[in-house]
């Protein structure tokens, strides 16, 4: 087997201008190996190899291990985690982890690279091979051991319940790369707004930077201010020879603004949309129903007060708007266990020829017969006369209509009653 030493170099590169200071902690991969720390995987006992370093930057931008396969499938992820006040590593704020690595039979060196983790330079830390709670992996594998420590001057850690760690005489191979700058970030902007939101307050990291960008005050963005269209916002930070800035894109969306009239007559309400900007709809009758037209006519089957509500979106689907308005139907009769409407009985429903109507009246009664369509046309008409209080009966014809969806409607003298029926 192979060993190699680890080689920590800090290296200071001076610029003039606004560039940056930048430290790298490096190790010669080309220094052979002569043994192996052997054993992570699902298929040994051990949970997690790691080693403590003491960061002498700011920002992590790239970091790696030296692995190889043991086992088939002896897939590892690799990670980076600061200290517990016990020294060990603190497996609940995991910086940054790989996805699942499964390790070459010779061995090589394996990264994770184009990072960005804010840390505390003087603190400590821990770069970490996890081999045992990895989906796909059955295996093992081993990690490259080091005749020179780190700053922290400890050998690998390692657990079996990811809570008891034990310190072997050794240290493993491990790479930290980072600056010693801190990198400029917004927190707290989203990838897109619609021009009808609330402003919000946007964060810069490090504190004492400048935000800039349309619709920015201060930290405030406003996308009303900003405007319909793609947006660059930045954020400046400046400390000493250190200078960065972080720049993130967004989309603000035009905002629809619903509105509809409607016309009502008897059953039937004509509802016609007003919206601003809208290129998608739904309706909600609040009787079961819904419809995505535009405009649409729909049949109210009992008598009632609806909360008629339009949800429109413009042409992203992402900005919408709604407006609910009170439709009173009361004149349909209220649908209780005593009206009319409940005395009233069509079948057969579904029906084919002849459609059997039956009810109950408290006094006589002249009735106005109409079926319409489902789009509110008329497409049949009659009268029947009840003579006296009591039972009535009698069979309509239909055998004419093709199949289809309609509405008996029955016509009173002081409201209107709706029955659905399905023609076959």
């Amino acid at each position: 087997m192979l060993r190699t030493v680890l080689q920590i170099f800090f290296i200071i590169l001076l610029f003039t201008g606004p560039l940056s200071v930048k430290s790298q902690i490096i190790v010669d991969e080309n220094t052979p190996y002569s043994s192996l720390v052997t054993g992570i995987g699902p298929s040994l006992i051990y949970n997690y190899f790691t080693q403590s370093f003491i960061a002498d930057v700011f920002v992590i931008t790239k970091f790696g291990m030296w692995l190889k396969m043991g086992a088939p499938n002896g897939g590892v992820t690799i990670s980076v985690c600061p200290a517990d006040g016990s020294g060990n590593p603190d497996l609940s704020q995991i910086l940054h982890e790989s996805s699942l690595i499964l390790p070459s039979s010779v061995g090589a060196w394996y990264y994770e690279d184009s990072l960005s983790i804010d840390i505390d330079s003087g603190k400590k830390y821990f770069l970490l091979a996890d081999g045992y709670n990895n989906s796909g992996a059955s295996g093992y594998s081993s990690v490259g051991w080091s005749t020179t420590f780190t700053s922290t001057g400890e050998g690998m850690r390692y657990t079996q319940d990811n809570t008891n760690w034990n310190v072997w005489s050794n240290p493993l191979c491990i790479y930290v790369e980072g600056s010693l700058c801190k990198f400029a970030r917004i927190n707290g902007l989203d990838p897109w707004y619609c021009a009808s939101n609330d402003s919000i307050v946007l964060t810069g990291s490090p504190l004492g930077g400048i935000m800039s960008g349309p619709g920015v005050s201060g930290s405030v963005f406003n996308s009303s201010l900003a405007g319909v269209g793609t947006h660059d916002i930045i954020y400046s930070y400046t400390d000493g020879n250190c200078t960065d800035m972080d720049t993130q894109q967004v989309i603000v969306y035009a905002s629809p603004a619903a509105d509809f009239t409607y016309t009502v007559n008897g059953p039937i309400v004509d509802f016609t949309d007003n919206s601003i900007l809208a290129a998608n709809w739904v309706w909600d009758f609040s009787d079961g129903y819904i419809s995505t037209l535009q405009n649409v006519t729909h049949f109210f089957l009992y008598g009632g007060i609806y909360d008629v509500k339009l949800i429109v979106k413009e042409d992203s689907l992402i900005c919408e708007d709604n407006v609910t308005k009170q439709i009173d139907m009361t004149h349909l009769g209220i649908d209780d266990p005593h009206s009319t409407a409940a005395r009233i009985q069509i079948y057969p429903n579904p029906v084919l020829d002849e459609l059997m109507l039956k009810g109950i009246l408290p006094i006589a009664k002249h009735i106005e017969l109409t079926i319409l369509n489902s789009i509110g046309q008329v497409v049949q008409s009659s009268t029947m006369d009840i003579t006296s209080a009591g039972s009535f009966a009698k069979t309509l014809s239909i055998n004419e209509l093709p199949p289809g969806i309609y509405y008996l409607q029955f016509g009173l003298d002081e409201e209107i009653i709706i029955k659905k029926f399905v023609k076959e």
